[in-house]
């Protein structure tokens, strides 16, 4: 906060980003934070009332206590094929391909698939 405009440090406020590549959507949760992502389109409805386009909200662990990302070391098997797991959130184009966080055959891959690959060309979104 600034000392000029509150000079004793009680206001706060929502601080939006907005993300635009797939390089850059993958999120952690934080807590500390409140966060929460709004998804919208830019090119969509407008609400009427506050003039900005229709959104929803994404509000993580509403139900049961905060998880945190994959534990598993990053050479391991688990982390390999399962990297998906190391964000909570992951922003991708639609790909009717692009189903399943860890690829369409998990145990049998011989590669890893997933998010990971799908977010490596950095798709604007």
């Amino acid at each position: 906060p600034d000392p000029s405009h509150d000079p004793y440090g009680n206001t706060f406020g929502p601080v939006e980003t907005v993300l635009k590549q797939e390089a850059g959507a993958t999120r952690l949760y934080d807590a500390t934070k409140a966060r929460t992502w709004k998804i919208s389109n830019a090119q969509g409805k407008v609400n009427p009332v506050t003039k900005k386009p229709t959104a929803y909200k994404l509000v993580p662990f509403t139900k049961g206590p905060a998880q945190p990302p994959l534990l598993t070391s990053k050479e391991s098997a688990v982390s390999k094929k399962g990297e998906f797991a190391t964000a909570h959130l992951w922003v991708t184009p639609y790909d009717a391909k692009e189903r399943y966080p860890a690829g369409e055959y998990t145990a049998q891959a011989q590669q890893p698939d997933g998010l990971p690959k799908w977010i490596s060309d950095n798709e604007n979104i």
